[in-house]
């Protein structure tokens, strides 16, 4: 008699492989949603960058993102989260930061 088996479920993904997949799926985004030409993703114990000439995004554990607004008023930095299971949202806010940071206008009465 033959007897079924469930075969055995993939291991999970490590860390580190889990934050690149998610910068990979932002930098996807930022390129179809906002023409934003693709950048260097690199990695290492848990955390990937991608830099996209002058910003750059973290990918913590493939958990969130995270990104430099600049500084406050006591010139402390002010950091950018969203969570890497939505990298639509992200891509959103990191396509304004990195236009505003490039000097970028839209044009008059049009929303980038």
């Amino acid at each position: 008699m033959d007897q079924l088996v469930a075969a055995p479920l993939p291991a999970p993904l490590a860390p580190t492989d889990a934050a690149v997949r998610a910068l990979e799926g932002l930098r996807h985004d930022l390129g179809v949603r906002h023409r934003i030409p693709g950048g260097r993703i690199t990695a290492n114990c848990g955390t990937a960058v991608l830099v996209l000439n002058t910003l750059t995004v973290w990918c913590h554990q493939g958990e969130r993102f995270t990104w430099s607004l600049g500084r406050d008023e006591r010139n402390q930095p002010v950091i950018a989260k969203a969570p890497a299971s939505e990298p639509g949202a992200a891509a959103d806010r990191v396509a304004a930061r990195y236009r505003e940071l490039l000097g970028y206008q839209p044009p008059y009465g049009r929303a980038s």
